[in-house]
């Protein structure tokens, strides 16, 4: 039994989690193609994505607080300084949808969706909220999330916000 014990604890250390992290980046000089470099520390690429050069943005998987930065590669194969290494620290948030009679008092939560988020972009997450006769939906960060609306009586008003989770 103790070695069933140890041998959980001992991957579970192993397991890392990764999301897919989107870039985007603009350039005016010819370029054959973009690298995406991931690594635990800052410069100390231990994964590279190449990108083509006709491509504006780009999503690749990063582990949990590794660091990412992206360089350019011209025709002569010279590869530009590396950007600053941005690091990539996820927090757990809800997207949660609530409904109101009157907006004076905000209630009833018709909606929790859990997902991760970069701790940068946590208080700038922009929502789209659209509602229609059948359900609410939120569109969040290129993802859609929806909801039906309650059948209860009377007419109703919709928010939604994303709210900090601790891990």
């Amino acid at each position: 039994m103790i070695k069933t014990i140890l041998l959980l604890i001992c991957s579970a250390l192993v397991v890392r989690a990764t999301d897919t992290v989107h870039f985007a980046w603009s350039y005016s000089d010819p370029i054959q193609e973009f690298r995406i470099y991931t690594g635990a520390t800052p410069h100390a690429g231990e994964n590279v994505f190449v990108i083509p050069a006709d491509a504006r943005r780009a999503g690749v998987e990063i582990p949990d607080n590794h660091y990412a930065w992206i360089t350019a590669r011209n025709n002569a194969g010279l590869e530009s300084l590396p950007s600053p290494a941005v690091q990539y620290k996820p927090v757990t948030v809800e997207l949660v949808v609530q409904q109101s009679k009157d907006l004076r008092e905000w209630g009833g939560r018709v909606g929790v969706f859990i997902f991760r988020l970069p701790d940068a972009v946590l208080d700038t997450v922009e929502q789209r909220l659209n509602i229609t006769k059948t359900h609410v939906e939120v569109r969040v960060l290129g993802n859609t999330y929806r909801v039906p609306i309650p059948t209860a009586v009377g007419k109703k008003f919709f928010r939604s916000f994303v709210a900090a989770q601790p891990l």
